[in-house]
């Protein structure tokens, strides 16, 4: 299975998931992680986690590179927490 990850702040995610469902139907490879306001960075970090943690190199030749993606995107996360001070600044 190809899957597609839709990431987002605010609603964005969810609210282009579900337009896409109602006009498609409902496809169990989209998937969503949205940054919330209020939210806290490691709360972000795990939903990115749990999700990209469904997709895996037996799904698709292309996603083999999932866990590189994965592992990039938890690292820029971590900079822009470094980058941005304490999490109360964020």
């Amino acid at each position: 299975m190809r899957y597609h990850l839709i990431v987002s702040d605010g609603g964005f995610a969810s609210g282009l998931a579900e337009a896409l469902g109602m006009l498609l139907g409902k496809w169990e490879d989209v998937l969503r992680v949205s940054f919330q306001d209020g939210m806290a960075l490691p709360t972000f970090q795990e939903q990115v986690r749990q999700v990209t943690a469904l997709i895996t190199a037996e799904d698709d030749p292309l996603d083999e590179t999932a866990e590189a993606m994965k592992a990039c995107a938890v690292e820029k996360i971590e900079q822009f927490r470094t980058d941005a001070g304490s999490e109360d600044d964020i």
